[in-house]
C-alpha cells in the first residue's frame, strides 16, 4: 500500500517487505501527520493524504490502520485482532474433529449438571442460547497471556504474533516506538514483522542515525527538506 501525503514529493511505500519509517524531524509536522492519520478523514484531513493499492486503485482510509499510539499500551483488544482470534480457534475446532467432540461434549455436561441443580429451584430454567465458541471465548477473556513485568520487547513480539495469528490484513501503525527499543531490540522487532508478514509502518519525531536491514526508512527534516 503507498500512502501519498498532499504536501510530500514522494509516497510512501508500505508492505510487508520492509518495516517502513516516516522520519519527522519537524515537530509540527509530525503532530499534523499523526492526527491526520488518526482521524481518518484521508483528503479532508489536516494533512490531506490517500492510500492506493499495489494495484493503482485509490483506498478508502476508514479501519485500514490499526494505531499503537504507545506501546506501554497495546491494542491487545481491539476488534479486528479479538474477532479474528475467535474465528481462527473456532476454524482449527472445526477442522479437528476430535477436539470438536470433546469442546461439545464438555458443555454438554456443563449444561447437563446446571439444570440438575436448577431443578431445587421453584420455576423452571433452561438456557436460551445455543453454546458458541466465540461467545464463550469472549466471554471468559480468551486472549494472549501476559506476565508481570515482562520485558517490553517481549510484549511486541507477542502482539506481532498476535496479529499473525489472525492474518491482519490492516497496516500497524506505531508512533514513537524508538524511543522505547535499544538498537539490538530495534533489529529484533524488525525481524519479527518481516518473518510474521505484516505491513508495519513507524513514525517517529527523534532524529535516528542508524539504518537497518529490513528498514525502508523516508526522513523530513526540520526544515521540511525531504529524502528517502
Amino acid at each position: 500500500m503507498n500512502v501519498c501525503f498532499t504536501g510530500l514529493n514522494e509516497p510512501i511505500i508500505v508492505g510487508p517487505d520492509a518495516v517502513s519509517v516516516l522520519e519527522v524531524q519537524n515537530r509540527v509536522l509530525f503532530c499534523r501527520l499523526c492526527s491526520s492519520l488518526v482521524s481518518e478523514r484521508g483528503s479532508e484531513a489536516e494533512e490531506p493524504y490517500t492510500f492506493w493499492s499495489d494495484d493503482g486503485e485509490e483506498i478508502k482510509p476508514e479501519g485500514r490502520i490499526l494505531f499503537v499510539l504507545s506501546p506501554l499500551s497495546l491494542p491487545w483488544t481491539d476488534k479486528a485482532l479479538s474477532n479474528g482470534l475467535s474465528a481462527k480457534l473456532e476454524r482449527l475446532v472445526n477442522e479437528d474433529e476430535d477436539a470438536r467432540q470433546g469442546v461439545e461434549y464438555a458443555f454438554a455436561c456443563l449444561k447437563s449438571r446446571l439444570s440438575e441443580v436448577a431443578l431445587s429451584l421453584e420455576s423452571e430454567y433452561a438456557f436460551e442460547i445455543d453454546w458458541e465458541l466465540k461467545r464463550y471465548l469472549r466471554t471468559y477473556g480468551f486472549g494472549v497471556e501476559l506476565i508481570e513485568n515482562e520485558p517490553l520487547l517481549d510484549k511486541l513480539i507477542k502482539f506481532l504474533a498476535l496479529a499473525k495469528d489472525v492474518s491482519l490484513s490492516k497496516v500497524l501503525l506505531f508512533v514513537n516506538l524508538k524511543l522505547f527499543l535499544s538498537e539490538n531490540e530495534l533489529r529484533k522487532f524488525y525481524e519479527q514483522a518481516f518473518f510474521s508478514g505484516l505491513s508495519v509502518l513507524l513514525i517517529e519525531n527523534v532524529r535516528d542515525g542508524v539504518y537497518y536491514e529490513q528498514e525502508r526508512k523516508y526522513v523530513i527534516d526540520q526544515d521540511l527538506l525531504e529524502s528517502w
